[in-house]
């Protein structure tokens, strides 16, 4: 992990650097690029995903609360928009080049999702296992983890998978879940595209 302003330090050394002769303005460049290319999550970044979990607790919270007071319609319409504007708003950081609040608001999309399985379920009253929703959750998660690529969506994918077969099989159908070793291998072969070291030990 960096420490905080470290980029923005090592930018005002290369300057001099580059002013004193020190070394060459394309070496200078070449620092700069070889560090910004580096792969490591930042603390900024780390407040930025824990911010967007949080968002997504507050949010399920408040809906929960006044869930009752509401209409069906005004109850999906506020779910969808809130889903909506959290993609939204994830593709702004992306166009703008902020990787890490990007991935902030992936994982925020991702914990609405998952929120809005069991809520409209709720309202709708559909009848079926609690893992399914687990289960779709999962297969929404891993999809915007290859879509997008996102590496944070698919270590969400692999939590969420982890929770869905451990449920079905210790509460449901004991023995071997066929099913998870499919969505397994789909992960895997996405980390080993992805090449995210972190995302190989959750696999394992």
């Amino acid at each position: 992990m960096r420490p905080l302003f470290y980029l923005r330090r090592l930018r005002e050394a290369v300057s001099h650097w580059v002013s004193t002769g020190i070394i060459s303005p394309a070496q200078g460049e070449a620092i700069l690029a070889d560090v910004g290319a580096a792969k490591g999550a930042s603390f900024a970044q780390l407040l930025a995903v824990l911010g967007a979990i949080l968002a997504a607790a507050a949010a399920v919270t408040f809906v929960a609360a006044n869930w009752e007071g509401m209409a069906k319609t005004a109850r999906l319409a506020l779910l969808l928009a809130c889903l909506a504007a959290s993609w939204t708003v994830a593709a702004l950081f992306f166009r703008r080049g902020r990787q890490g609040a990007a991935q902030a608001f992936i994982l925020l999309s991702v914990g609405l999702f998952g929120a809005n399985i069991n809520l409209v379920g709720q309202t709708y009253h559909v009848n079926a296992d609690y893992p399914d929703g687990l289960m779709i959750w999962a297969l929404g998660a891993l999809a915007a983890a290859a879509i997008i690529p996102s590496r944070t969506a698919l270590g969400a994918a692999l939590v969420l998978g982890a929770i869905w077969t451990w449920i079905e099989t210790f509460d449901f159908t004991p023995g071997l879940h066929l099913p998870f070793a499919a969505f397994w291998l789909a992960c895997a072969a996405l980390d080993f595209v992805l090449k995210w070291r972190g995302g190989a030990h959750l696999v394992a």
